[in-house]
């Protein structure tokens, strides 16, 4: 029946965002790493040490792209943006004062 219950909205809606990151993640890795928006695992035994195991700069390990959190956050918004209508849709049809 319409309207859809937000919760189960909610459940498909952060089931394809959830898959929607994980498929879209490793596409802009190498783009990030170009952008030079990457850090070095410093905590990987390939990061170059010296014979006491101190770290040696300028540091060489592998590199890590640190702003995948941009991906993330824009499937947050994207998710949101399409929720927002069915968590109201049930005031659609009443009067506006109803609506809070």
């Amino acid at each position: 029946s319409w309207p859809p219950s937000p919760l189960a909205v909610n459940v498909v809606l952060s089931g394809v965002g959830c898959l929607g990151t994980l498929y879209v993640i490793p596409h802009f890795k190498e783009k990030f790493i170009k952008a030079r928006l990457f850090g070095i695992d410093l905590n990987k035994m390939t990061t170059r040490r010296d014979e006491n195991g101190v770290l040696v700069r300028p540091y060489h390990g592998p590199k890590v792209p640190e702003a995948m959190g941009v991906i993330s956050g824009m499937m947050f918004l994207v998710v949101m943006f399409l929720y927002i209508p069915f968590a109201f849709a049930h005031y659609y049809d009443k009067d506006p004062k109803d609506f809070p």
